[in-house]
């Protein structure tokens, strides 16, 4: 899967914004990247000192009937 210009920088702004933001994108008990469910899919899950996630985010493009 290629990604697109716009989320190839999209990707690279989200993770120089929660570096700026102290979040330590090496540490998986901070960050976790990549979660599918049945439910659909999260790119950056960030995490409690517990582990916890506490927020989720999906860069998420559907492509519907008709569109290219």
């Amino acid at each position: 899967m290629t990604l697109s210009h716009n989320e190839t920088f999209s990707r690279v702004f989200i993770d120089k914004s929660l570096e700026f933001s102290e979040w330590d994108l090496l540490d998986d008990r901070q960050v976790q990247f990549k979660l599918h469910t049945k439910n659909g899919r999260a790119d950056h899950l960030l995490k409690d000192s517990l582990g916890r996630i506490i927020c989720a985010h999906s860069m998420l493009h559907r492509v519907f009937e008709g569109e290219l």
